[in-house]
């Protein structure tokens, strides 16, 4: 009975571990590498105020905390492995992000349905963040991390500029900037310690870590989008669909999901390149500061995301509703 009680104990560790995890990754690359001004300045804001600063940070780690686990469920319920499956649990988590909170999914439908949720979430916070780089830092190749860091780093310090030419919010001190980018990326460390040394692999939630979040979502969802009613239900109608076809594809699907997928544990000096991000993008970005150089042509960026996220949903759905057996994941990307 001990051992039984000391394996739950330990399932659950892992399981908040993994979730908690995720939700930092998510929220670095979904609000703090995109740069969202009003969160980010908000942040900066509070730098003179640590006990401030604190409780933004924790708020922030709870909230996308809910939102990943939009993403481990259903992977986890309906076995995702292949990138088809994939992408639709990640439109889920991405739909979540924006439509359960604040409604920015449902204030210019359809683009909104796509952007950000689809363009920017699911492509780069999840399959750039939680996915791929994920895999790279499991390699331990030393090199290869320094290669993407460094360039994740130069987008950084130019992107920080997108949102000067709105006048809106005023452009963020360089000072400022290095102070943000360093922390926020130990935040991302943190995310990936979490969930490659004390997540595991073997995430089966049980039913009150489904029900009792799926209660949760369901009550912030109702309250925070009473104004846009009835165009919340788009969120409950989309994710049913998403459900459906991931019901499908489980009956296909022979390996284990794609948590299983991560094997290895990558090594504290690999992780510690991560800082070479901040390190570069706040060397950078003075030089766009000082001349006023601003990457104000979001289009060239946007367009061509909103287009492969639209392909890539579009795509999903018909190979799952197509395919009798589908690779995996690690196969297929």
């Amino acid at each position: 009975m001990r051992i039984l009680a000391h394996e739950h104990t330990n399932s659950w560790f892992n399981h908040l571990a993994l979730i908690i995890g995720s939700g930092l990754i998510i929220a670095f690359f979904s609000e703090l590498f995109f740069l969202n001004e009003g969160p980010t300045l908000d942040i900066i804001s509070r730098f003179s105020h640590p006990e401030s600063l604190i409780g933004l940070t924790v708020e922030l780690s709870f909230w996308y905390s809910l939102f990943a686990l939009w993403l481990l469920v259903p992977i986890a319920l309906f076995n995702v492995r292949n990138r088809w499956a994939f992408f639709l649990a990640a439109s889920v988590c991405g739909w979540a992000i924006e439509g359960l909170v604040i409604p920015v999914m449902y204030t210019d439908v359809p683009f909104s349905l796509v952007w950000p949720s689809l363009g920017w979430h699911v492509l780069v916070d999840i399959f750039i963040g939680w996915w791929f780089l994920r895999k790279i830092l499991q390699k331990n190749n030393y090199l290869l991390t320094a290669t993407i860091a460094t360039c994740l780093g130069l987008f950084w310090g130019f992107w920080a500029t997108w949102f000067w030419d709105g006048g809106e919010f005023p452009p963020i001190k360089p000072d400022s900037f290095t102070i943000f980018t360093f922390a926020a990326t130990m935040l991302l460390i943190i995310g990936y310690v979490f969930v490659d040394r004390l997540g595991g692999t073997d995430f089966k939630p049980t039913r009150i870590e489904i029900i009792v979040p799926l209660l949760f979502s369901i009550l912030v969802w109702a309250v925070a989008n009473i104004a846009v009613t009835p165009l919340q239900m788009l969120f409950p109608i989309l994710v049913f669909a998403v459900f459906t076809s991931l019901r499908r594809n489980q009956k296909t699907e022979t390996q284990p999901n794609i948590l299983n997928t991560f094997t290895g544990t990558v090594r504290l000096p690999n992780l510690g390149l991560l800082l070479l991000m901040p390190g570069v993008a706040s060397i950078t970005y003075p030089y766009y500061f000082n001349h006023a150089i601003g990457f104000t042509e979001i289009w060239i960026l946007l367009w061509p995301m909103l287009i492969v996220s639209i392909v890539m949903f579009s795509l999903s759905f018909m190979k799952i509703q197509s395919a009798r057996k589908l690779k995996s994941v690690s196969e297929d990307l």
